[in-house]
C-alpha cells in the first residue's frame, strides 16, 4: 500500500511539461503632441491622430541611433497605425534596434520624433541537436495472478544511437 501511495504521489513529478520559450519584446510609449503655431493638436472636434512607428536595426554595440531623416528606419504599422500611446513590438528579438514615431492627422504626417533606442534586444536560444534516432515503448500492464489488472505501471524507455 505505501508503495502504491509513493507512486500516486511521485506520478506527477514524472509527468512534467515542456517549459515555455522566453519570448522578448521591445514596448514604446509617447505623449500626445500638444497644439503649436497653427496646427490645432489631437482634439475633440479636429480629425483624430494616430501614430506610425518605424525601427531602424543597427549594428550590434552600436551607441547610438541613425538620423530620423533619410532610409534607416521602416515603418512597422503603417497599415494600422496606433490609435494609442503605447506600441509593443514582439518582431525585435536578437536585434539591437532604435524607433522614431510620427504622428498622422487627417492625410498629414508630422516630422519625425526624438530616437529611442538603441535597445539590444535578447535572443531566444536555439534548441539542441539531438545526435541519433530516439524511439520509446510501453509495457502492457501487469497482471495479478487472478487475471485483474493492478495498477497500470508505465515504463518508458528511451535509446539513442548515431546514425
Amino acid at each position: 500500500m505505501k508503495k502504491i501511495l509513493w507512486l500516486l504521489l511521485l506520478w506527477p513529478l514524472a509527468a512534467c511539461g515542456q517549459v515555455t520559450p522566453t519570448s522578448w519584446q521591445v514596448s514604446l510609449t509617447w505623449t500626445t503632441p500638444t497644439p503649436a503655431g497653427a496646427w490645432l493638436g489631437c482634439i475633440v472636434g479636429q480629425p483624430s491622430c494616430a501614430y506610425i512607428l518605424s525601427r531602424a536595426t543597427v549594428a550590434a554595440g552600436t551607441t547610438s541611433c541613425p538620423a530620423t531623416t533619410g532610409s534607416a528606419y521602416t515603418p512597422l504599422n503603417q497599415g494600422s497605425p496606433a490609435t494609442g500611446t503605447v506600441y509593443n513590438d514582439p518582431t525585435a528579438t536578437g536585434l539591437t534596434v532604435c524607433y522614431i514615431a510620427q504622428t498622422i492627422q487627417g492625410g498629414a504626417i508630422s516630422q519625425p520624433s526624438n530616437t529611442a533606442g538603441p535597445f539590444v534586444v535578447p535572443g531566444n536560444p536555439l534548441p539542441p541537436v539531438l545526435n541519433g534516432s530516439m524511439s520509446a515503448s510501453l509495457s502492457a500492464p501487469q497482471l495479478a495472478p487472478d487475471g485483474k489488472s493492478q495498477m497500470a505501471k508505465l515504463m518508458l524507455r528511451g535509446m539513442v544511437t548515431r546514425r
